[in-house]
């Protein structure tokens, strides 16, 4: 083998190895987040104010109090979520958990907003420069449907036979995918069984 050959294999193996190398970093590595992790104090799932890259005020319009969330360093406003009226809103609410869901390089965010009867829990994406507020409840709702072609239950609502528990935002290199066990209320000895969302059939909501 030439002199010439030598170097053009060299530069072709170089390329491939560049290649599998830069292939490996875009590629998100597998992670699993439990988005609504208890707090041991109160046996209650998480609702914080404040995280390390944002703080909340309320605001109240006409009958409506919204939760409003700034990034703490440019006080811009990211998201906000409806709470109730003056009178009557969630008992527990706040961020559940901070953390990369997407991989790419921006903070994403869980939220948690309950009472003794109901909840309502969404995870907010980074989308460029704005959020995309996902629907946790319906996407599981409409997996539901898709699955058992069934009625579909009410997650939401406390008194009804089934709850959906363990819920976790999966991500790996094909994307994202909701996942969690439900089990009947009324009969909890029942196995537990799986619902797993894949990100083309995530419900987003407008704000």
């Amino acid at each position: 083998m030439d002199s010439f050959s030598v170097k053009a294999t060299i530069v072709i193996l170089f390329s491939f190895v560049a290649g599998v190398s830069l292939a490996q970093e875009s590629t998100p590595a597998r992670a699993a987040y439990h988005l609504f992790p208890v707090d041991k104090s109160c046996t209650c799932t998480v609702a914080k104010a404040r995280t390390k890259t944002l703080e909340s005020s309320e605001l109240t319009k006409g009958k409506k109090v919204f939760q409003v969330f700034r990034d703490r360093k440019s006080k811009r406003e990211l998201f906000r979520l409806e709470l109730g009226s003056p009178d009557l809103k969630w008992w527990h609410y706040g961020i559940s958990l901070e953390g990369d869901f997407n991989a790419d390089g921006i903070p994403d965010y869980s939220w948690y907003g309950g009472d003794d009867t109901s909840d309502e829990i969404y995870a907010f994406l980074s989308s460029g420069d704005s959020y995309r507020k996902l629907d946790i409840y319906k996407s599981f709702e409409l997996e539901w449907t898709r699955t058992f072609h069934k009625r579909v239950p009410d997650f939401a609502d406390f008194g009804l036979d089934f709850h959906l528990e363990d819920i976790r935002l999966i991500r790996d290199p094909t994307g994202l995918v909701l996942a969690s066990e439900y089990t009947s209320i009324l009969h909890p000895e029942a196995t537990k069984r799986r619902l797993r969302v894949r990100s083309e059939n995530f419900v987003f909501s407008g704000q």
